[in-house]
């Protein structure tokens, strides 16, 4: 677990956070469906070289998503 607790869904906040969460999400998903597209509608395997982006592209999102964490921290209880 990443001990970020619950997050308290009755702040003002808290739907801003939600968007800017699902616009992350969507991005990434964007950019996921962009690389694996030629292999998912030709039925191939990803090659190591789209595995390896697909991979980059997972720890950029964490990265992301924890910074997003950061930025609305007042918004978990401990």
């Amino acid at each position: 677990m990443s001990g970020r607790g619950r997050v308290n869904k009755h702040h003002p906040d808290y739907l801003k956070y939600v968007d800017e969460f699902n616009s992350l999400r969507d991005e990434w998903a964007r950019k996921e469906d962009e690389i694996l597209y030629p292999f998912i509608s030709t039925g191939k395997r990803p090659d190591k070289l789209t595995t390896r982006a697909v991979e980059r592209l997972y720890k950029q999102f964490g990265k992301d998503a924890r910074a997003l964490q950061d930025r609305y921290s007042y918004l978990f209880e401990k």
